[in-house]
């Protein structure tokens, strides 16, 4: 009876020493999420009269260098109608995690843009 008892702890604390068989989450997996990740942040437009200034800072989220030629924003109504469509020259080689803040003038009046629902595409070499 002893035998028995002695056979059923030590199974059970080699169950719970080795994880139950529980699979763990290994980090790698949330580094390749991160692998072609360019986002744009705190984009924001300032209009004078009919002229807006468009802000954004965009941030290489990745863990590589990304060499930026140009950027396509296309900016939205709160209807959901495209009103503006603009590329903007970058030529920057942005380094991990770094950011760069970006500066646009429209010539255009856009301050009924919902600047949540800013698109972009990136053009790089």
């Amino acid at each position: 009876m002893k035998k028995i008892s002695l056979i059923i702890v030590l199974l059970i604390i080699l169950n719970i020493s080795t994880g139950c068989g529980c699979k763990k989450n290994k980090k790698e997996n949330n580094n390749k999420n991160k692998e072609n990740k360019i986002e744009l942040k705190d984009t924001t437009i300032k209009t004078e009269k009919d002229d807006s200034e468009i802000y954004t800072k965009i941030v290489n989220s990745t863990n590589s260098n990304k060499y930026i030629k140009k950027i396509s924003l296309r900016f939205y109504d709160k209807d959901g109608a495209a009103i503006l469509e603009s590329v903007s020259d970058v030529n920057r080689e942005l380094k991990p995690n770094e950011i760069y803040e970006l500066k646009y003038n429209t010539g255009i009046n856009i301050a009924n843009a919902d600047v949540s629902k800013t698109q972009f595409k990136l053009i790089e070499e």
